[in-house]
């Protein structure tokens, strides 16, 4: 059993406004990392996804390489495409 964040895409938002919202988004990544490694969760990481944390983890178990799909859209072709070409980059980082 894993534990799996995803709020990547209101990551930045959260942190609009501050003095340095990309070094917000990066401590909540080092806070979430921090706490499952200490409690020994394994990490589905989901908010590595943005560019600015996407090297910035050490104990996520697993991230994704894509949006998560949803069974009410018809993304099933937009989530193939994602782990496709992030694999190519994202299979030599992680």
């Amino acid at each position: 059993m894993e534990f799996e964040v995803d709020f990547q895409s209101d990551n930045f938002r959260y942190n609009t406004g501050l003095k340095n919202a990309i070094l917000g988004v990066h401590y909540y990544n080092l806070a979430l990392e921090e706490n499952c490694f200490k409690k020994k969760l394994p990490l589905l990481n989901c908010i590595v996804q943005q560019n600015f944390n996407v090297f910035n983890h050490k104990y996520s178990v697993l991230i994704r390489g894509s949006v998560a799909y949803k069974t009410t859209k018809n993304r099933l072709d937009v989530t193939l495409l994602q782990n496709f070409a992030n694999a190519f980059w994202l299979g030599h980082t992680h």
